[in-house]
């Protein structure tokens, strides 16, 4: 049957439409298998990057803790980080990752920055990490695979549409955050300071905070002494009398201790524990310590022979105490206690006659050993974790 001219025509210009749409849909195909493999391929390597940016950010912020570490209290308030300590150690981190075809990143000097992280700030709102090396706290580290370092990503597809390259990048910042652990050994003297003391309204109508202000550890109660005596963590311990007081102050004391050649038994207990260490505690709420409830005054002199035994020429000893969980400072705290975090303080002197005082401050923007992302009062620890 011979088919029509006509209905030829119409059969060919049908199959010129079909080849157009073929040719359509394999180039709109082309391009979803070069969206799927290089932009694929793109997020691979970004997630590469991003934990090598994490290890380098974690490695130069443990070198600053590590920095602090090896400071005096006093050192440690006016502490100017120098970057060419800290920045080659994010480097070297670098160097130990890949990112796609690039092993051993490289990163720019410039792409390391020191700084402050205040952990208040919400980071939709403004960047939290203010770049200083006075008393620096956090490191954030960018790596990149750009023309500025490691080079761009070679796509496989996407050049046919223009696209030979794509450029990627990871940013990461490891910070100090406030102390949360305290190791066996690391609570140098048995006294707390109540949660209330951080409370900020109770320095609002001074417009100022509870950074460098003065606090007594006797006599205990009020704003100005709002703190507490302990025998530090004893199980099934409801109370604790002077003498369990007097033990742990003077099992502390190294001139206490009858081998040493500082050996002073005036106001040291009478039966010494050379292997005495203050337990291992977590800030978190989760451990408490048996408090006193206000037995302290007979219990003074041993600890003046205690703080004769630590202080420096000036007079002055840096401790860590607990924070111990409460909302008032009229109370004297007696039994167990939770303890949810750390602080630092300076006792500054300790007078028997004719009045029985021991003054302290506290002090803030310090660095002690132990972890950190604990309740915040004022003390960080010294491994860092990632803020961002």
């Amino acid at each position: 049957m011979k088919i029509p001219g006509r209905i030829q025509r119409l059969l060919h210009k049908e199959q010129g439409a079909v080849i157009v749409l073929i040719a359509l849909l394999l180039f709109v195909l082309l391009g979803v298998t070069a969206f799927a493999i290089d932009f694929g391929y793109r997020h691979v390597v970004r997630n590469e990057l991003q934990n090598a940016a994490d290890a380098a950010a974690l490695a130069a912020a443990r070198e600053l803790g590590e920095i602090y570490g090896t400071l005096t209290y006093t050192e440690q308030q006016t502490y100017v980080a120098d970057p060419s300590t800290i920045i080659p150690i994010a480097q070297e981190a670098a160097l130990l990752n890949y990112a796609g075809d690039v092993g051993s990143l490289a990163l720019n000097a410039s792409d390391v920055i020191i700084g402050d992280w205040d952990f208040a700030q919400d980071p939709s709102a403004a960047d939290p990490l203010t770049p200083t090396l006075n008393q620096p706290d956090a490191v954030r580290v960018i790596i990149r695979r750009d023309g500025d370092a490691n080079g761009p990503i070679q796509t496989f597809f996407a050049p046919i549409f223009g696209i030979p390259t794509l450029e990627v990048k990871a940013l990461a910042t490891a910070a100090l955050s406030p102390l949360s652990t305290i190791e066996e050994g690391g609570l140098p003297i048995p006294v707390g300071i109540s949660e209330e003391w951080f409370d900020p309204a109770n320095w609002a109508a001074e417009e100022k905070g509870y950074c460098d202000q003065t606090i007594k550890f006797y006599p205990t109660g009020g704003l100005s002494g709002c703190a507490g005596w302990n025998i530090y963590q004893v199980k099934d311990k409801g109370s604790a009398s002077a003498s369990d007081l007097k033990k742990v102050i003077s099992w502390s004391n190294p001139w206490c201790d009858p081998a040493g050649e500082n050996y002073n038994k005036d106001y040291c207990f009478k039966d010494y524990d050379p292997d005495f260490k203050s337990p291992a505690i977590n800030g978190g709420g989760n451990d408490s310590f048996t408090f006193t409830g206000g037995v302290a005054e007979t219990a003074l002199p041993y600890f003046e022979a205690l703080y004769n035994a630590n202080k420096d020429s000036d007079g002055n000893w840096g401790v860590t105490v607990p924070v111990y969980e409460s909302d008032s400072c009229q109370d004297n705290p007696s039994g167990q206690i939770p303890i949810i975090g750390f602080a630092s303080a300076v006792i500054t002197g300790i007078e028997l006659t004719p009045n029985k005082t021991i003054q302290a401050k506290v002090i803030c923007e310090l660095t002690e050993p132990g972890r950190g992302s604990g309740g915040n009062f004022g003390t960080n620890g010294s491994v860092p974790g990632l803020v961002e």
